[in-house]
């Protein structure tokens, strides 16, 4: 094998390894990169940071009621619409089974609320499946900032207590992480 396609197997290889193949987006792998250099830039040059946690309401349902199939083409949507909402900027993840995280630096806590609450309009105002199985479906999201001196996984750790919040409260709704 020449040291050219050598190369170009291990590029693939190590986009697969941060792609999630059913949605294309980075998965948890690709987050862990991404995080390290966005907050490394955001300490350096003292700018704001954020990002949301989002998980589609009563997922499981939709699994039991129109199949994995539906399921998957939703999740696949859910993507679409967070990709489209998002700048060229920000960083959309697949977290992991039908949660979602977004990056958003230079991105302060109102901003990412904003955001978080135009995708979660975007949603709930869609229809989704396949065609055969069609239905609705809403989003839980969880804003949070970077505060003081805490890592990038901190942020995300009080993203994801705020999106506990959003679900307690009643689904549907975006609930923010204040710093304390």
């Amino acid at each position: 094998m020449s040291a050219g396609l050598f190369r170009a197997h291990a590029e693939l290889a190590q986009e697969r390894a941060v792609t999630d193949a059913l949605t294309g987006l980075l998965n948890r792998y690709g987050l862990q990169r991404a995080l390290a250099r966005e907050h490394a830039e955001a300490r350096r040059y003292d700018r704001p940071l954020a990002c949301l946690m989002i998980d589609l309401d009563n997922f499981k349902k939709v699994n039991d009621t129109h199949g994995h199939s539906a399921g998957d083409t939703a999740l696949q949507q859910v993507s679409t619409i967070l990709t489209e909402a998002v700048r060229r900027s920000d960083m959309v993840f697949r977290y992991g089974g039908e949660e979602f995280l977004v990056l958003l630096p230079e991105t302060d806590l109102e901003g990412a609320a904003a955001l978080a609450e135009k995708i979660r309009g975007a949603a709930s105002a869609r229809l989704f499946g396949d065609g055969e199985h069609v239905f609705t479906l809403t989003l839980s999201v969880g804003a949070a900032n970077l505060c003081g001196n805490e890592s990038g996984n901190d942020m995300i750790a009080r993203a994801d207590l705020a999106l506990y919040q959003a679900k307690e409260q009643g689904r549907n709704r975006v609930e923010s992480a204040l710093c304390v």
